[in-house]
């Protein structure tokens, strides 16, 4: 019996060897991929990052450039204070991955997928995100500004947007049906074709926004400004001339 205890003792059981392989592994492909966490990052200046063919990982003050995410796509990441820039992000999969405090610049972020995506103060500059369907992203602290941004064909049903920028954006044919968008502004932004359907729009700015055609009938416009030029955008719905 003591001969048996001092061979186990003085050897590695099989699955001991498993333990030490899979920790080993854990780390040749964090090496290879530069996947680690920065939390403790505090100089506020972000690192240059890569994360392709990585899941569930958590990245704090990154920066990553000219990366095509198109094919691998991003499900199950967390990015805080990270930034992303000429980053292709076309038909990816985005789904269950969480920003905060995040900004994408020159991106290109068309018919990605974001279902269940957690976007908490995201900036969007100079990015193309056609046919984006905002409305499956988390509810939870769901905050985000555009500017110089392509939303064509973008939804944004049920979406609370509460004080959101829209800022020299083209949003043609997209829709906010049951938005809130309270104190939310449009800053020379084409609205060509776009629905407002039972949305908020009160105290909302259409001031410099153009060929936008709201039905006020069907959405809630308290203190809502509009430009004289654009008065014809609201009587759309009735069978009158304007000369």
């Amino acid at each position: 019996m003591v001969a048996e205890l001092g061979f186990l003792i003085g050897q590695q059981t099989p699955f001991a060897l498993m333990g030490q392989k899979y920790k080993q592994e854990t780390r040749i492909q964090k090496k290879k991929y530069g996947c680690r966490s920065n939390r403790n990052n505090s100089t506020g200046t972000p690192e240059s990052g890569s994360l392709k063919d990585t899941v569930n990982e958590t990245y704090d003050h990154k920066l990553f450039e000219q990366a095509d995410y198109s094919e691998t796509g991003l499900s199950g990441q967390e990015f805080e204070n990270c930034t992303f820039k000429n980053c292709n992000f076309s038909n990816a999969d985005l789904s269950k991955s969480r920003y905060i405090d995040c900004k994408l610049i020159d991106c290109n972020l068309s018919n990605a997928k974001i279902s269940r995506t957690g976007l908490q103060n995201v900036t969007f500059l100079s990015c193309k995100i056609i046919g984006v369907d905002f409305s499956t992203c988390l509810p939870f602290l769901f905050e985000v500004s555009f500017k110089k941004c392509n939303l064509d064909y973008s939804k944004f049903i049920k979406n609370r947007l509460k004080k959101t920028k829209f800022k020299e954006c083209t949003i043609r044919e997209a829709i906010f049906t049951e938005t809130d968008l309270t104190g939310a502004s449009f800053d020379d932004c084409d609205l060509s074709n776009t629905v407002f359907s039972r949305a908020n729009l009160s105290q909302a700015d259409f001031t410099a926004a153009r060929n936008y055609s709201i039905n006020l009938e069907l959405n809630t416009a308290r203190k809502t400004k509009f430009s004289y030029s654009g008065i014809t955008g609201l009587l759309s719905q009735y069978d009158i001339t304007i000369e």
